[in-house]
């Protein structure tokens, strides 16, 4: 089993320019590979939420994961 997960690069770098913040990305990953699962990571460029019809307005990473 997998899934896909979009890596929003305004979070990855939203403390300045040449400066990432991977922390919550390797957290999912980490969850992904300790229960044998494999992901897809889509690098997302674009505002979330800025599309027609997109109403993107939650936290990924406070994500309540019920294992």
């Amino acid at each position: 089993m997998s899934f896909s997960v979009d890596a929003w690069w305004g979070l990855v770098e939203k403390d300045g320019p040449s400066k990432y913040n991977w922390e919550g990305y390797a957290e999912h990953v980490n969850f992904v590979q300790k229960h044998g699962l494999k992901i897809q990571v889509v690098m997302s460029f674009h505002q979330c939420g800025g599309n027609v019809g997109d109403s993107c307005s939650y936290d990924m990473f406070k994500l309540n994961v019920g294992i």
